[in-house]
């Protein structure tokens, strides 16, 4: 059987599961500001769905799994 859809997600999509067993973090600092200028760059109105929460927006990086196929090396 077919694992449910996630909790909606922006614009009424199902949210995208984590893939078990890929660690993730959040940014800060400077990683966080690149990035939120990149997604700026995308030509999403990030700042104004930003504007709408009542905390600051999560900007999470995935990182890669360790001897994953394909990843890069250390």
């Amino acid at each position: 059987m077919a694992e449910p859809p996630g909790p909606p997600g922006r614009r009424g999509r199902p949210a995208r599961r984590r893939p078990a067993g890929r660690p993730a973090r959040a940014a800060e600092g400077a990683e966080r500001e690149r990035l939120w200028a990149r997604w700026r760059e995308l030509g999403d109105d990030v700042d104004g769905y930003a504007a709408q929460r009542g905390t600051d927006t999560a900007v999470v990086v995935l990182e890669p799994r360790t001897g994953a196929a394909g990843t890069p090396p250390a």
